[in-house]
């Protein structure tokens, strides 16, 4: 049981917070809500009562930074892209990079992990090819 309980962990939350930011950079314009249920394929997996106080604060300390500061992380990824057009970057990937970035970039989370986490979020809800080109960016921007 205890393993259960651990899936709702700051795993968990680091897709609840993808969901959030993927919102966010589909409909830049729009001034969507933070969202703490997380579906997969229709289904609900997790909701705010499976959070922990501390994962929400997690979703919604980052969240609310990439709002703010979504130009200064497009620039970023825009000037790491060297032979692609930043409009043909998936937008579940610029997700994944703006998330991995923030953190990074405002000290919460170490530059590995902060990669290694983007990973396996992009092999979660990307495409296999995904993988190693969100990592060359990231390499490229978290210099």
């Amino acid at each position: 049981m205890e393993k259960d309980t651990k899936k709702f962990g700051i795993r968990m939350a680091r897709e609840v917070l993808l969901q959030n930011v993927y919102s966010l950079v589909v409909n830049s314009e729009a001034e969507p809500n933070l969202v703490l249920n997380l579906e997969r394929d229709g289904v609900v997996i997790s909701t705010k009562e499976n959070l922990k106080k501390k994962d929400i604060e997690f979703i919604e300390t980052i969240f609310n930074g990439i709002k703010k500061d979504m130009p200064n992380l497009t620039e970023s990824v825009k000037g790491a892209v060297k032979d692609f057009s930043y409009n043909q970057i998936l937008d579940v990937d610029l997700a994944c990079m703006f998330i991995a970035i923030y953190e990074v970039k405002n000290d919460i989370t170490p530059k590995e992990v902060a990669i290694n986490e983007a990973l396996e979020l992009v092999k979660t809800y990307s495409l296999s090819t995904s993988g190693s080109f969100v990592n060359g960016i990231l390499k490229d921007v978290l210099a």
